[in-house]
């Protein structure tokens, strides 16, 4: 009878000001999409840039194991907002809010609840109302969680 989910928040901006400054920007923002894609290509057959910003990026960091594959920075941040929450809903309809930032979770036999943020698996163990949060494995893109 209890039910476990992801309540994520609901945001609908209807500024008319906002959408009028994102129809200004249109051109500019596509201009700046092509140059990134432009970008994008030298980077990952040349290894240099097309801007010179006095940072080099070293190859390795470019295709690191010669299989294609592109490190970006920053991607070890959580690939969601802090208004994804799990929440507890009891059968008496208690509801009781048990991590923010989560992107899927799932349930062990045990009691336990393994949670990601889309870059780190984390385990909750412990009684619902005194939880201890545990990192467990951290890898980039992390989709989802099967406990089998």
């Amino acid at each position: 009878g209890t039910l476990y989910f992801i309540r994520r928040s609901l945001t609908t901006s209807r500024n008319p000001f906002k959408w009028l400054l994102d129809f200004v920007l249109l051109p500019f923002r596509f201009l700046h999409a092509i140059f990134q894609w432009l970008n994008f290509f030298t980077l990952r057959y040349t290894g240099k840039p097309l801007s010179t910003d006095g940072q080099e990026i070293p190859w390795d960091s470019v295709d690191p194991d010669g299989e294609g594959n592109i490190r970006f920075a920053g991607t070890d941040a959580s690939a969601v907002d802090s208004s994804w929450k799990l929440v507890r809903r009891a059968p008496d309809g208690k509801e009781t809010e048990l991590a923010t930032g989560v992107s899927s979770f799932d349930l062990c036999s045990d009691g336990t609840i393994l949670i990601t943020d889309g870059s780190t698996i984390f385990r909750l163990s412990g009684d619902p109302g005194d939880r201890t949060k545990e990192s467990v494995l951290q890898a980039p893109s992390i989709e989802q969680i099967i406990v089998l």
